[in-house]
């Protein structure tokens, strides 16, 4: 399988070339800003090229004759400058894809629906547009439309992802706190999280570029049903910290009454075409956050 990747140096990217590493048969045309990111490091030289998005974009040709665009692009943050630059590079490149690879993946997010739904949402729930972040989302999906309509195409409606170093999850935060001999305050609200593992999120996007695009639908949720509080979270991480031999105090819990948020997702129809399911729930996820964190300060400490 020949795949190209945008967004490789990133959070997700790095976690499918750490995946797909091991298999033989792939090889990555790996776009990136980053230079000598860490998810290149490990994949065999031999079956990997790294170019930067502006490369890409002057030579789209490089894409030519491979079989999957799995565009993982764009800005987290809010900007409005780097949303648009965001947008114009996946634009121009949706264009450039139409007549080279054979079929495209766009990594969406659970942001386009509604943040105050009262269930978890399926492809049928109606698109509410909270934020600019998912306004520039459900963009992308409708450049896709526009620009693939000729080749088999997805959009992917990603849940919010978790893992070791993504430092701004809220999972992450609270480790850090136990970590630093601090006792976790929660406001709870009774939102609920529907985070989801990025080894998880990696294996269903690998399992779905697996498969024979004439029998993709449109879209996908891809995501998590169960969700976690706030309050659930902070007993999760006080729980798997104490399993670590680390003192933490049971979280101060502070009643609020905020209006609740939902960013759980139905992810059936995934799960039936692809058979997937995913194997890290949160103890799993929060396990391997904490592992990360004390390596890494164990390191800083000998640095």
């Amino acid at each position: 399988m020949k795949l190209v990747l945008t967004g490789a140096g990133g959070f997700l990217g790095t976690e499918l070339l750490n995946q797909l590493a091991s298999e033989d048969d792939v090889q990555v045309l790996a776009v990136s800003s980053r230079v000598g990111f860490p998810g290149a490091c490990g994949f065999p030289e031999q079956r990997i090229t790294v170019v930067s998005p502006s490369d890409l974009l002057a030579n789209p040709d490089l894409m030519a004759g491979f079989d999957v665009l799995l565009n993982c692009a764009f800005p987290r943050n809010v900007d409005g400058e780097a949303l648009a630059r965001g947008l114009d590079f996946i634009s121009s490149l949706f264009r450039a894809a139409a007549t080279r690879v054979k079929a495209v993946v766009n990594v969406s997010s659970q942001s386009v629906y509604s943040q105050h739904r009262t269930m978890p949402a399926t492809e049928d729930t109606p698109v509410c547009l909270e934020s600019a972040y998912a306004v520039a989302k459900y963009a992308t999906e409708l450049m896709l439309e526009e620009a693939c309509g000729n080749i088999p195409h997805t959009n992917i409606r990603l849940a919010s992802l978790i893992g070791p170093g993504f430092d701004q999850r809220v999972v992450n935060k609270m480790v850090a706190k136990v970590l630093a001999g601090e006792r976790i305050t929660v406001l709870e609200s009774g939102s609920r999280y529907g985070y989801l593992d990025a080894r998880d999120a990696s294996a269903g996007l690998i399992k779905l570029i697996r498969s024979n695009p004439v029998h993709w639908e449109s879209l996908y949720n891809l995501g998590s049903d169960m969700g976690a509080t706030l309050s659930e979270i902070a007993i999760c991480v006080v729980d798997v910290t104490s399993a670590f031999g680390i003192e933490s105090q049971l979280p101060d819990i502070v009643m609020s009454e905020c209006t609740a948020i939902n960013t759980t997702l139905n992810a059936g129809c995934f799960v039936s075409a692809f058979n997937w399911h995913p194997e890290f729930d949160m103890i799993a996820s929060t396990k391997s956050i904490t592992e990360f964190l004390v390596y890494r300060a164990r390191s800083e400490d000998i640095g």
